[in-house]
C-alpha cells in the first residue's frame, strides 16, 4: 500500500535553495534537524563520492515495506544538475528526482522489502556528492484491516457483484469469473470478478491486488460501463501487484479485478481509505509560490481535491500553491512532472468558477504552461493530473516581468544579443518590450534582436521551434533598417519555423517577435552557416545512381550539408546522389538503414526549394521509398536521417519504370504508430 507523505520536496527546497554554494555540513545539518522535527529517521550511512559529468554511481541500500522514503543528494561547488533514482533489483523504477538542480530528492514507499538501488547521475557539471534517507512509518490510524471470505453476491459479476467494504482484504479466483467486461488497460478475453462498494462520503479510495498471475484492477460508476471507469491499473510496479487510487464522491462503485490478456487465478484484494481534509482547510494551507523560485513536490499520497477545465476534468491527486501578484505584470508559469499533468490558476482557491486558465500539454503530456498579462491580487496555482491515475513527482516555477518589458537581453538594436552558428540558444521576448515590427507581423509585441555574424557567402539557415507563444521569425540586414529585411515568417506556438537565404559576407539581425501584446516567451534558436563554396563541391562529387545497382554506404562521419521539408527537417549527417533520367519515367528509389534515416528528391542539389519528394518512414522507420514521374533532366537523391543524430549505414537502389506503371502503384504500408510525431525532450526547458 502507499500512502501519503508530508510535503517534504518543497521544505528540502527550501532549505538548500540559498547557499548551494557553502560547505556540505552546515546544509546537511539544516535538513536533519528539520526531518528530525518531523519525526522521520536518518537510515544508513551518507555515501559520498565524486563524479565526472554524465557518469551514474550506484549506492546499494535496503528498504522495508511499510515504510517511506525521502533520498536527498547534495551536489558540491562544480555540480549544476544532481538526479536520483531508485529501482528495485528488476531495475523498474520507484522513485526519482524531478528537479534540475544541484540538488535531488526522490520520495519512495517500496513495494517489498529487500535490496534496492539509489542510481545518482552527473547530469551537468562535475565534483562531489552526498547522499542520505530518511525514512517514516506508513500510517495505518484510523483503518481497520481484516482478511475475509467475500460476502453478499457469489457470482462476483455485474448483476450479481460481491460486497466489500473498506478496509476489508479479501481472496477470490478470477477463474470462477465470466469474461464479460474489459478495462481501459488490460484489454483481453480474460475472466474478471467484480466487487461492490458503498461509500457514505468523500473518499479517497485505495484498491490493490496481489496476485498468482498478471492482473489488473478498475473502477467504475456504472458497472460495465467503460465510459463509467473512473481508474484502471494494470502493473504497479509488476506484473502480481496492481494499484488504484481515486478520490470518490458518496456512492456505490464497483472493483472489478481482471487479468491481461487471458491471464486468470487466485488473488488477494485490499481497500482501503485516506481520510479527507476540507478543502477550506487545505487551501488555508497553500504554500507560497516565489517568484523566481522553483518548487517541487509528488502529487502521490494526495487526494483529488480539485478539478479543471481541462485535461478531463483534472480528476488526480493535485497540490495548491499560494501566488501574488503586486502589480499587474506579465506571469509565466512553466511546469515538468513524470506524468501526464496538468497546470491550472484560480482567484479563489475553493471556487472552480475563478478559474482564469488551464493548461494540459505543452509539447508534450509531461510539461505545461501559462502566460498571460495578469492584474495585481491573489492566484492559486494547481499542479494536478489528467487521470487518476497520473500522479507523481513535479516541478513548477512563476516569472514575473513588467507588463510594458524592456528588461530583455537583445532588447533593442542599441543592445542586441548575439548568436553563435552552430550552437542551440534559448530567446526570450518575456520581459522584452515592442521595438520593431516585420512584414508579415509583430506590431505591438514584444520583441528581441540577435546578431549574427557571417564570415563569407553563406547559406544562412534559422531554426526556431518550441516556442512559447505564437509569433514572427524575420531577418534583417540593418537592424533598425525595416526596409532591409530578407525574410519573415509566422512562428506558431509550440511548433517548428525556418528562416533559409543565401547572403554575402556582414552582420545580419534576427528578431522573434509576438503576435500580440500577450504574445511572449521563449523559444529554442539555431543558427547554420553553410559556405556555399564548400555546398558546390559536395554537389559536383556527388556520385551518379544508376538503376538495377544496389548501393552501401554509411552517412557517419558525414556533415550535414542538406534539410528537408520531413523527417523533423532531417538535419543528420548525410550523402548526396546525382540521378540522370534519360526520359519521362516513373522512378521509384528504396532506402534501408539500419537508424532512423530519411530519403529527399531535389531538382537543383544547392536550392532546398527544389525539393520534389521526402519521405521518412516507409512501413518502418528504418525504410524510406520516392515513388514518382520524373521528367528527362538530372535529379539529386539525399540519404538522410531523422531530426538531428541519426546517421550510419544504409542501402540504396533506384528502378526506372514506364510513366504508366504509376496507375498500378499500390499504397505505402502505413507507418508505425507515432512515427509522424516522434518525441522530443528538452531538459532545458524546467526550471
Amino acid at each position: 500500500m502507499r500512502t501519503a507523505l508530508p510535503p517534504l520536496l518543497l521544505l528540502v527546497g527550501a532549505l538548500l535553495g540559498c547557499g548551494a554554494e557553502s560547505g556540505l555540513e552546515p546544509r546537511f545539518v539544516a535538513v536533519h534537524n528539520a526531518m528530525t522535527a518531523m519525526g522521520l529517521v536518518q537510515t544508513g550511512p551518507i555515501a559520498e563520492g565524486s563524479l565526472p559529468e554524465g557518469q551514474t554511481v550506484r549506492v546499494e541500500t535496503r528498504l522495508e515495506v511499510g515504510q517511506c522514503y525521502t533520498v536527498l543528494g547534495l551536489g558540491h561547488a562544480g555540480v549544476r544538475d544532481l538526479d536520483i533514482r531508485v529501482v528495485e533489483p528488476t531495475q523498474e523504477e520507484i522513485g526519482r528526482d524531478a528537479t534540475r538542480d544541484a540538488q535531488a530528492v526522490a520520495q519512495v514507499c517500496p513495494a517489498r522489502s529487500g535490496a534496492h538501488e539509489i542510481l545518482v547521475t552527473m547530469v551537468e557539471g562535475e565534483g562531489g556528492y552526498s547522499v542520505a534517507m530518511w525514512a517514516t512509518p506508513v500510517s495505518n490510524v484510523g483503518l481497520a484491516r481484516t482478511s475475509t471470505r467475500p460476502t453478499g453476491g457469489i457470482h462476483g459479476t455485474c448483476s450479481d457483484p460481491i460486497a466489500i467494504e473498506v478496509g476489508q482484504t479479501v481472496q477470490g479466483d478470477t477463474r470462477r469469473g465470466s469474461a464479460n467486461l474489459r478495462g481501459s488497460c488490460a484489454a483481453g478475453p480474460a475472466p474478471e470478478q467484480v466487487y461492490r462498494v458503498q461509500l457514505d462520503q468523500l473518499t479517497k479510495l485505495s484498491a490493490t491486488i496481489q496476485t498468482a498471475f498478471d492482473g489488473a484492477i478498475y473502477i467504475h460508476q456504472e458497472c460495465g460501463g467503460r465510459q463509467s471507469e473512473v481508474a484502471c491499473n494494470d502493473d504497479a510496479p509488476n506484473p502480481t501487484r496492481s494499484e488504484v487510487e481515486a478520490t470518490l464522491q458518496p456512492g456505490t462503485y464497483f472493483i472489478v479485478v481482471d487479468g491481461y490478456g487471458e491471464e486468470a487465478g487466485e488473488y488477494e484484494l485490499t481497500l482501503v481509505s485516506t481520510p479527507l481534509r476540507a478543502v477550506g482547510e487545505v487551501c488555508a494551507d497553500a504554500q507560497r509560490l516565489v517568484p523566481g523560485k522553483p518548487v517541487s513536490g509528488t502529487t502521490r499520497g494526495s487526494a483529488d481535491y480539485f478539478q479543471a477545465s481541462c485535461a478531463g476534468g483534472s480528476r488526480s491527486s493535485d497540490r495548491v500553491y499560494r501566488l501574488e501578484l503586486p502589480r499587474r505584470s506579465r506571469l509565466r508559469i512553466r511546469q515538468q512532472t513524470d506524468h501526464d499533468g496538468s497546470l491550472y490558476m484560480r482567484r479563489a482557491c475553493d471556487d472552480p468558477s475563478s478559474e482564469v486558465i488551464c493548461n494540459d500539454d505543452f509539447r508534450d503530456q509531461r510539461h505545461a504552461l501559462i502566460t498571460g498579462v495578469y492584474d495585481a491580487g491573489e492566484y492559486y496555482v494547481f499542479t494536478d493530473g489528467f487521470s487518476p491515475s497520473q500522479t507523481g513527482s513535479y516541478s513548477v516555477m512563476a516569472e514575473l516581468a513588467p507588463e510594458a518589458g524592456g528588461r530583455a537581453t537583445g532588447e533593442s538594436c542599441r543592445a542586441t544579443g548575439e548568436i553563435t552558428p552552430g550552437r542551440i540558444e534559448r530567446v526570450d521576448t518575456f520581459a522584452a518590450a515592442d521595438d520593431a515590427t516585420g512584414s508579415c507581423g509583430g506590431a505591438g509585441a514584444p520583441d528581441v534582436a540577435h546578431k549574427i555574424v557571417v564570415g563569407t557567402k553563406s547559406r544562412l539557415r534559422v531554426s526556431v521551434r518550441d516556442s512559447e507563444f505564437h509569433g514572427y521569425a524575420y531577418l534583417r540586414r540593418a537592424c533598425d533598417d525595416a526596409g532591409s529585411e530578407l525574410a519573415c515568417t509566422p512562428l506558431p506556438l509550440g511548433r517548428e519555423t525556418a528562416i533559409d537565404v543565401e547572403v554575402p559576407v556582414g552582420e545580419y539581425f534576427l528578431f522573434i517577435d509576438g503576435a500580440t501584446p500577450e504574445s511572449f516567451g521563449s523559444a529554442r534558436v539555431e543558427v547554420r552557416l553553410d559556405d556555399l563554396a564548400d555546398l558546390a563541391r559536395t554537389c559536383r562529387a556527388a556520385l551518379q545512381l544508376r538503376p538495377g545497382r544496389n548501393f552501401t554506404g554509411t552517412t557517419e562521419g558525414a556533415a550535414d550539408s542538406f534539410q528537408a521539408p520531413c523527417a523533423g527537417g532531417a538535419r543528420s549527417p548525410d550523402r548526396v546522389y546525382r540521378l540522370r533520367v534519360p526520359q519521362k519515367s516513373f522512378v521509384r528509389v528504396r532506402l534501408a538503414t539500419e537508424h532512423d534515416g530519411a530519403l529527399h528528391l531535389r531538382g537543383d542539389c544547392m536550392d532546398s526549394a527544389s525539393t520534389l519528394a521526402c519521405s521518412d518512414d516507409y512501413g518502418d522507420s528504418k525504410h524510406s521509398a520516392i515513388e514518382q514521374v520524373l521528367d528527362k533532366g538530372t535529379y539529386y537523391v539525399i540519404v538522410d536521417g531523422f531530426r538531428t543524430g541519426n546517421f550510419g549505414n544504409y542501402a540504396l537502389e533506384v528502378e526506372f519504370l514506364p510513366p504508366s506503371a504509376a496507375a498500378t502503384l499500390a499504397p505505402p504500408p502505413e507507418p508505425p504508430k507515432g512515427a509522424e510525431n516522434k518525441p522530443s525532450f528538452d531538459a532545458d526547458w524546467t526550471p
